[in-house]
């Protein structure tokens, strides 16, 4: 059973003062907490050139671009530090082509996750000085590694950070752009790492422009990153709100009509790309050469949204970091082979299904251990306990963090997944909006050699094997005094009570408005009660999905809704004639070419 809560209706007022809205539109709105006339026209009517902020209100933007410059100027070696997922590469290839349009001596480092882990590490650095490289500009982390930039030092290298990750007690000792930090200036506190990095990016160039008149980068240049931007923002789960929210609704019009080949060959192979061509090696090069010559809004047939960026496109670039290693990723999204394009994104593509396997084998045996007396799921690899030898026996780290998600998805409770890797005892966990895990782990740190993350994603390596059960011990008891108010069911929120004969193009149209869907900007949930079932029909080639037709009292109209894969079985739990609240979510169908608006249902109660 899922707790079904339904947001409080707007007020009053908020009618009068904006009547030409919608009710739903409202409603929306209200739900989302935006409800100033400056804020509703920003959000209904984005415009890049209004709403993004000024890259200098970063405290210590100004600094970093001029010691950027410097180093410029010298001719002398830059690193662009990286991280494995998503946001990380984007942000490192995004950097790593405006150092190159400036000149600059660029090379790319991005850490491998099961041999040296996230954020600086020493080894990396050791390597870099002896390579010469003069500064290290890290990007989506670097904030937690107060050692490291000590130990960058020593060697004579000067470390920048560009970050959006929570900022631990004590920070390194370097210019830091990250505008989570204490008394930061920078009035968005939602950007993905690719964000801050972007920001970098525009600072870089509106210097570049200042200073020389001959500029190497052209106006518009920085939109066309835009496509990376969108990518890495909605990998990340950052609220799609404020300027993420115009970052990628511009970001998405630069991908549907990306100059990246990469980029197009991940769509390829992801079955993503719905045109008519032949998608062999013989016609790469052709389809290339058409379409970046294109004058259309979009190449792919079919237009990529948020939701072909978080569930099919960033899936395959985290892939292979979690797998394998993310240069992979970062050499898609920069080679100008179509060759190289088209032979590195079909590997992503296995190497994909290879994750959505271990997932399932993982999530499977982790669940077998979930005990729903404590507030908190804390599951341990079995091979810690038997103390195997063989490293491939443990539960791969590149996945765990999505098998913590799974567990805090179907059981609505914070979760923690524990295995072993190079000798150590690590773990990424997941949370709740509840419970900050960040907090948890601060509170615990006496337990930890290194922890990082966000309030509702985080990881830590413990500093002794030995004290895994007495940290197991301690966080549930933490766990267990913090929620202990809270009942933990899995809950639908659900943006408004209506009747089905409110539906139509006008509320379809008033809903897509609020696209892209993202963290905070949810795709609209609606609920209906009393509905009468007409008929019920299995349908797919696999006869899996179900299908309700469904009436209104007082209306002769029959609606259809889908539930796609009937894993609840509901077909045989509901019969013709029964009565049924419905959740669900509107959207267009287009088959045969007829257009009609069916429900996708998300969730079914008898009256």
């Amino acid at each position: 059973m899922k707790k079904w809560i339904v947001a409080k209706k707007f007020n009053k007022e908020l009618k009068k003062q904006l009547p030409e809205l919608s009710d739903i539109s409202l409603q929306l709105l209200f739900n989302r907490q935006i409800i100033s006339r400056k804020e509703i026209d920003n959000f209904l009517y984005p415009d890049y050139d209004k709403g993004i902020i000024n890259p200098f209100l970063f405290k210590k933007m100004d600094k970093a671009v001029d010691k950027i410059f410097k180093y410029l100027e010298n001719n002398e070696k830059i690193c662009i530090y990286g991280d494995y997922d998503a946001d990380g590469v984007t942000s490192t290839a995004l950097l790593t082509k405006i150092f190159k349009k400036l000149g600059a001596k660029v090379q790319v480092y991005i850490p491998d996750r099961q041999t040296e882990g996230y954020g600086l590490n020493k080894q990396a650095i050791k390597g870099l000085a002896k390579n010469g490289v003069k500064l290290i500009i890290t990007v989506d982390c670097g904030t937690s590694n107060k050692e490291e930039v000590d130990l960058a030092k020593k060697l004579g290298i000067e470390v920048i950070i560009t970050d959006h990750h929570q900022p631990p007690k004590h920070l390194p000792n370097c210019l830091i752009i990250n505008h989570k930090l204490e008394n930061e200036t920078y009035p968005d506190k939602n950007l993905a790492g690719v964000g801050v990095a972007y920001k970098l990016a525009q600072g870089l160039i509106n210097k570049c422009r200042t200073k020389n008149e001959e500029c190497p980068i052209n106006n518009g240049f920085e939109k066309w990153l835009l496509d990376l931007v969108a990518i890495g923002t909605v990998a990340d789960c950052v609220p799609l709100l404020g300027e993420n929210r115009i970052l990628v609704i511009y970001g998405l019009k630069v991908l549907n009509k990306t100059r990246r080949i990469g980029i197009k060959e991940l769509v390829r192979s992801a079955g993503l790309d719905k045109t008519e061509k032949n998608n062999t090696f013989l016609g790469v090069s052709q389809w290339l050469n058409k379409t970046i010559h294109s004058n259309k809004n979009q190449i792919f047939g079919k237009e990529l949204n948020s939701y072909s960026i978080g569930f099919q496109i960033a899936p395959r670039l985290n892939a292979a970091g979690r797998l394998d290693h993310a240069n992979t990723a970062y050499e898609l999204l920069t080679t100008e082979s179509p060759m190289v394009a088209a032979a590195i994104a079909d590997k992503l593509e296995e190497t994909n299904k290879k994750r959505q396997n271990l997932i399932i084998e993982i999530t499977k045996q982790a669940d077998s251990q979930v005990n729903l007396k404590d507030k908190i799921i804390v599951v341990i690899d079995p091979s810690i306990k038997k103390s195997c030898s063989n490293q491939n026996n443990y539960w791969h780290i590149g996945v765990i963090g999505l098998v913590a998600g799974r567990l805090t998805e179907k059981y609505n409770r914070p979760a923690i997944v524990i295995t072993k890797n190079q000798g150590k005892i690590i773990s990424s966990c997941r949370s709740i909006p509840e419970f900050d895990i960040i907090s948890a782990l601060q509170s615990l740190d006496k337990y930890l050699l290194r922890y990082g993350g966000h309030k509702q994603a985080a990881g830590f390596t413990l500093k002794s094997e030995k004290q895994l059960d007495n940290f197991v011990k301690d966080i549930k008891n933490f766990t267990k005094e913090k929620l202990k108010n809270e009942k933990l069911l899995p809950n639908i929120k659900i943006e408004a009570e209506i009747k089905l004969s409110q539906v139509d193009k006008l509320l379809l149209n008033d809903i897509k408005r609020f696209e892209p869907y993202g963290e905070c900007n949810n795709r609209p949930k609606f609920l209906t009660k009393n509905l009468k079932i007409i008929n019920k029909i299995k349908v797919g080639k696999e006869s899996n999905h179900l299908k309700l037709l469904l009436q209104e009292d007082g209306s002769a109209k029959i609606y259809e809704a889908i539930y796609f894969y009937d894993n609840n079985n509901w077909y045989n739990k509901f019969n013709i004639k029964d009565r049924i609240d419905l959740v669900y979510y509107l959207e267009e169908n287009n088959w045969n070419g007829r257009e009609d608006i069916q429900l996708k249902i998300i969730d079914i109660r008898k009256t």
